[in-house]
């Protein structure tokens, strides 16, 4: 495997550096680039430490988002840009545990699936300094949308993944912010690609300010129904004529 890895920034700091040596670390020679999209409204000590990481790893790229604002804007510039075999979407303020990224490769290995998603709600996955009421929020749009689209897959909300390169390359994506999560999620489970999961425990974020509102978590449902119902269903592998 070539893994591309692609981590949008926003205001986050010491939690970029501490992901970015922890990537090296448990992917070794399959990691191929990290790309970094920092948003141009970052502060110029965020965009220091990233231009100091880039100078110091010769494996990490630094680019500045083109198209402002939103995370899921950050990471659709991010797959145009990635190279590698595989892509791997990880979150820079350390709500996503690095440790998992090792799971989520022994699994494709394992099973040569498609994409690998980081489940909170799968045994062995938790949330901790989640927000009581989008936690109840979030566990009904998962039993509601898992019957929806028929798969045993228990989350399908986060945003923390390791997927072919070809998946990323083939489907339009259209979300703007956090809703990234269900769309990547969603898309290739519907397509028909072979999706496995792994259990991960999110913690609220270790640097940086949420950018996200209370609103924007509508946007979730607006996007699985969107996907729903979309052209892209029932196409079995090495049949993917999508439209």
């Amino acid at each position: 495997m070539k893994i591309s890895v692609i981590m949008p920034v926003h205001s986050e700091k010491e939690t970029v550096v501490e992901i970015t040596r922890e990537l090296h670390q448990f992917l070794g020679h399959e990691l191929f680039e990290i790309l970094i999209i920092v948003s141009p409204d970052s502060p110029p000590e965020t965009f220091n430490i990233c231009s100091n990481l880039s100078k110091e790893y010769s494996r990490v790229k630094l680019f500045t988002q083109k198209e402002n604002p939103g995370v899921g804007r950050a990471y659709r510039e991010g797959f145009a840009l990635a190279t590698g075999s595989h892509v791997l979407m990880i979150d820079s303020d350390g709500e996503m545990p690095v440790a998992t990224v090792k799971l989520m490769l022994d699994k494709m290995k394992a099973t040569n699936c498609d994409m690998v998603i980081g489940s909170r709600w799968m045994r062995g996955g938790g949330v901790r300094g989640y927000d009581r009421f989008k936690y109840f929020l979030n566990r009904g749009f998962q039993l509601i949308f898992r019957v929806l689209l028929r798969t045993r897959i228990h989350d399908l909300t986060l945003g923390f993944k390791l997927i072919k390169a070809e998946i990323v390359h083939s489907i339009p994506w259209r979300a703007v912010y956090n809703n990234i999560g269900v769309e990547t999620s969603m898309f290739p489970i519907k397509i028909g690609y072979h999706v496995e999961e792994v259990p991960t425990v999110w913690e609220k974020r270790k640097s940086g300010i949420s950018k996200g509102t209370f609103r924007r978590n509508f946007l979730y449902v607006s996007t699985a129904l969107r996907v729903l119902r979309s052209g892209y269903k029932n196409v079995l592998p090495g049949n993917r004529d999508t439209k």
